[in-house]
C-alpha cells in the first residue's frame, strides 16, 4: 500500500506519495521505506516562515490582486516601530470602512519594517483587489505619505509559462516579506513577522491510502512547477507541484 498526502492552496498544489512501511516488512525494509517517505514528507512541512506564507498567499490572493508597499513623509516619519502599527492599522480601519459601505470585504497580509536600509519605517501589503483601489489607497495614505507604491500580482497566465508565474510571484513575496526577520533578527522574541486579516483561507490537507499501483499525474492544463520520482527495491517516492489553471468563465 503507499499513501498520499496532498496539500490544497487555492491554485497551487503539492501531492507526495509513497510506500508505506508496513508492521508486516522486516526491520531492514522498515527502516529503509521509512527513511525514504520521511524525505518525501518533508518537502510538505512548511517550517520556514516563507513557506507558511507562500501557501497562505496562494490561498487567498489571485492574479490581479495588490502589492503595496506604503512609506512615510519625514514630517509624519514614526520614531518606534509601535507607532507605526498603530498608523498601518488606522489605515486598514479606513480601508475596511470603505469597502463595506459598498458592500465589498478587506482580505490582507501585511508586515512592517524599518530595521535595514535607511532604517526608515514602512508597510508591505497584499490586499484582494476591488477594481477601485488605486486613489482610494493613496488618498487614505495621504495624511502619512505621498509614496505610494501598488503593483498588480502577475497577470501572466496564459502566456509561454502559464502558471509559473503566479507560483513565482507567490514564493517571491513570501520570501521578500519575510526578508527582515530572517537577515536582521526579529526584535522581540516571539512576534509576527507577518499580520494576516481574520477569516483568510488555509491550504487543505488530505492523508489517504492508495493501492501500489497509484501514480502522481499532472491535471488537465495545470502547469508543473516540480517533480521528483524515486523506485528502488524497498518502493516509489514520488512528488508533484504545480498550478491549477484558472477556473474557466461562467457561460464559457
Amino acid at each position: 500500500m503507499k499513501r498520499k498526502k496532498t496539500e490544497i492552496a487555492g491554485r497551487l498544489v503539492s501531492v507526495c506519495l509513497y510506500t508505506a512501511a508496513l508492521p508486516r516488512d522486516g526491520a531492514r525494509i522498515r527502516q529503509q521505506r521509512a527513511r525514504s517517505s520521511s524525505a518525501v514528507r518533508q518537502m510538505l512541512n512548511h517550517k520556514a516562515s516563507w513557506q507558511k506564507l507562500e501557501t497562505l498567499l496562494a490561498c487567498n490572493f489571485s492574479p490581479g490582486d495588490l502589492a503595496v508597499t506604503l512609506t512615510y513623509r519625514d514630517a509624519r516619519l514614526p520614531q518606534y516601530k509601535a507607532q507605526a502599527v498603530t498608523r498601518i492599522k488606522r489605515f486598514l480601519r479606513l480601508l475596511r470602512e470603505s469597502r463595506r459601505m459598498r458592500g465589498e470585504v478587506l482580505r490582507y497580509v501585511y508586515c512592517t519594517e524599518g530595521w535595514h536600509g535607511d532604517r526608515r519605517w514602512h508597510h508591505h501589503l497584499i490586499l484582494n483587489a476591488t477594481g477601485r483601489d488605486f486613489e482610494e489607497i493613496r488618498a487614505l495614505w495621504a495624511e502619512d505619505g505621498d509614496d505610494v507604491d501598488i503593483k498588480l500580482l502577475n497577470q501572466l497566465d496564459g502566456a509561454d509559462q502559464p502558471g509559473a508565474t503566479v507560483a513565482e510571484d507567490y514564493r517571491g513575496w513570501a520570501i521578500y516579506l519575510t526578508k527582515e526577520a530572517r537577515e536582521h533578527g526579529s526584535p522581540r522574541v516571539g512576534e509576527r513577522m507577518w499580520v494576516p486579516s481574520k477569516g483568510l483561507l488555509r491550504p487543505i490537507v488530505i492523508n489517504e491510502w492508495c493501492g501500489n499501483g497509484e501514480t502522481l499525474t499532472l491535471p488537465p492544463g495545470a502547469w508543473q512547477l516540480e517533480a521528483s520520482n524515486v523506485q528502488n527495491e524497498y518502493g516509489e517516492f514520488s512528488y508533484l507541484r504545480y498550478v491549477l489553471p484558472l477556473p474557466a468563465a461562467k457561460g464559457a
